[in-house]
């Protein structure tokens, strides 16, 4: 099978600011609104995409690579702790904005080179609201970080979303910290009367219940937000039409009727669902990622939602923006070459590339058209 290639070296006379050309055509392309595009195309110079369509004009200087697969944007884990040392968290306080996710990367664990395997090519770090034991609630939490899963350019946000805990109690807390989400509230709207610069201007609000959905948007009214759903999110996420709600992929051990139900009625009221592997452990790697897209994609009858969960949504969710998540004029050239479509179950990775570079093959490199 023809695969992804790594980019030719320039000539010595060429200019660093006129990296070459690459037109990768192959039997499939998933666009910007994650539908296929057959027989598509995608133009990358340097670490950018200059175009994707069935049809796109061809500049003389590019090397024209035809390739066996369908060509997607790179999956992204849209909350994760795997990769980090530890639980993300300081336990001292209720409050630590100051910490930051990517000071406990783990830039050699394993499960880096895992998410090539099964197309993940960005991961967002979020701090923790709670212990495994629920002690302390944090309110402040500390900022999200994104890290690409391979190449060069590993650390792609290191300060992203401010992470708030809006959760039910009652709670125990060691160092005297709010018991209850009237409690965290009262703490949150503290703090931002002493310092409104304590939340940045993104925030991801840790929530499982209406409640605390209403008292995150009453706090952060000029925030831009993003919701990580805990709990029961049929209980409050018809609160959030249009607006992204992250939830925790799938496995053999939380698959359950009512969970592929409630994604469902999420998606039938607007919501924007995005995917994440969580604080995870084995049994939720990477994998999940795409066995949770496939599951919507059968509730839902809709394989675009499905894909944009663990691409743009997801890239949107960890505060990438448009630049991210997506096969479109503009994006990062991370593409994964895949067997088939993405949500096919028998489709497997066999290329990837991030910001225009390939990290990760599964066979020999492509060749180019001959003349």
């Amino acid at each position: 099978p023809l695969l992804l290639p790594a980019p030719p070296a320039p000539p010595p006379s060429a200019s660093a600011q006129d990296p070459p050309i690459l037109l990768l055509r192959a039997d499939g392309v998933i666009g910007p609104d994650c539908v296929l595009i057959p027989d598509g195309v995608v133009l990358v110079r340097g670490d950018r995409i200059l175009a994707v369509g069935q049809k796109v004009a061809t500049p003389s200087s590019a090397r024209v690579i035809q390739l066996e697969g369908v060509l997607a944007p790179g999956f992204v884990d849209a909350f994760t702790r795997l990769g980090a040392e530890g639980g993300i968290s300081e336990a001292s306080s209720w409050s630590t904005p100051r910490l930051r996710a990517v000071d406990a990367l783990d830039p050699d664990a394993e499960v880096w080179r895992e998410r090539l395997a099964h197309g993940v090519t960005a991961a967002q770090l979020v701090p923790a609201v709670r212990d495994p034991d629920g002690d302390p609630i944090r309110v402040l939490a500390g900022t999200a970080g994104v890290v690409a899963s391979g190449g060069r350019d590993r650390l792609l946000l290191a300060v992203g979303r401010s992470t708030v805990g809006l959760i039910s109690g009652p709670f125990t807390s060691r160092e005297g910290g709010p018991g209850s989400l009237a409690g965290a509230a009262e703490a949150l709207g503290r703090s931002l009367a002493a310092d409104p610069g304590v939340v940045g201007a993104k925030a991801l609000v840790v929530v499982d219940s209406a409640e605390g959905v209403r008292a995150g948007r009453a706090a952060l009214a000029d925030r831009d937000l993003a919701w990580l759903g805990r709990g029961d999110p049929a209980a409050y996420g018809g609160l959030l039409r249009g607006e992204l709600l992250g939830l925790p992929a799938i496995d053999d051990g939380n698959w359950t009727p009512r969970r592929i139900e409630t994604w469902r009625r999420l998606h039938a009221a607007g919501v924007r669902i995005a995917f994440g592997t969580g604080a995870g452990g084995s049994w939720n790697g990477p994998g999940a990622l795409r066995a949770s897209a496939m599951a919507f994609a059968r509730a839902t009858g809709d394989a675009a939602a499905a894909l944009a969960a663990i691409t743009r949504n997801a890239a949107d969710l960890a505060g990438l923006g448009r630049g991210y998540g997506r096969l479109a004029p503009g994006a990062r050239a991370d593409l994964v070459l895949w067997s088939g479509h993405p949500l096919d179950a028998a489709a497997r990775v066999r290329s990837v590339m991030i910001a225009g570079r390939t990290v990760w093959s599964a066979a020999p490199v492509a060749r180019e058209e001959e003349e």
